[in-house]
């Protein structure tokens, strides 16, 4: 299911936790405005995007994951419908930009745009 990151300025984004733990921290983010993609786990309070790769839905009492309507099944793309994907989330402190859709694909640890 489809995210939006939403954080309150100044901040950038939101880093991906290697656990349901707020301090493991990977050195990646989602920036503010980005799509994610995951699911739901744990009560609602985080997000599992793959493996050991999660959000957190909320900092404090602030919301950050604001839910997005699903995407269009295979082959009932809608006009305007963007395809991008960039991997992340192990080293290199890299950032999935605003607008972009997070997808995380093998071990490939580098961004890459299609």
């Amino acid at each position: 299911r489809p995210f939006r990151v939403q954080v309150p300025k100044p901040y950038p984004g939101v880093q991906y936790r290697k656990s349901k733990n707020l301090e493991d921290r990977y050195p990646r983010y989602a920036a503010n405005g980005a799509t994610v993609l995951g699911q739901i786990v744990d009560n609602g309070e985080w997000l599992k995007i793959r493996g050991n790769v999660f959000l957190p839905m909320r900092i404090g009492a602030v919301r950050i994951l604001e839910p997005l309507p699903n995407p269009p099944a295979k082959g009932e793309a809608e006009s305007g419908a963007s395809d991008s994907f960039c991997n992340c989330c192990s080293g290199g402190g890299h950032s999935v930009a605003s607008g972009e859709t997070l997808s995380i694909a093998g071990n490939d640890a580098q961004p890459r745009r299609t």
